[in-house]
């Protein structure tokens, strides 16, 4: 899931082609330009630097804590609380 300031791989790819032909960073950002992306200039420096340096526009994996239950985990303890909303936490981790 992409949050606002990042660019699609077709955005990234127009970056990198127009960059790549010569025009500057400030007008690729005003070309691109839409009301959805607020920090274009920044973003266009940040993507042809990452271009560079690895050799790729992709995102980087996301660091980020690891989860410790899995999809069938959750949909248990789901399930469990909804059969038995008068219970607390603690009795439902004791059944």
């Amino acid at each position: 899931m992409l949050n606002r300031d990042q660019l699609t791989e077709s955005e990234h790819g127009q970056v990198i082609l127009l960059r790549s032909q010569g025009m500057l960073l400030s007008a690729i950002a005003k070309q691109m330009k839409t009301t959805t992306m607020k920090r274009w200039r920044c973003t266009t420096r940040t993507t042809i630097i990452r271009y560079r340096k690895t050799g790729s526009h992709e995102n980087r994996p996301k660091s980020g804590r690891k989860r410790k239950t899995t999809a069938r985990d959750n949909r248990v303890v789901h399930t469990l609380c909804l059969r038995n909303r008068k219970k607390t936490l603690e009795q439902l981790a004791g059944d």
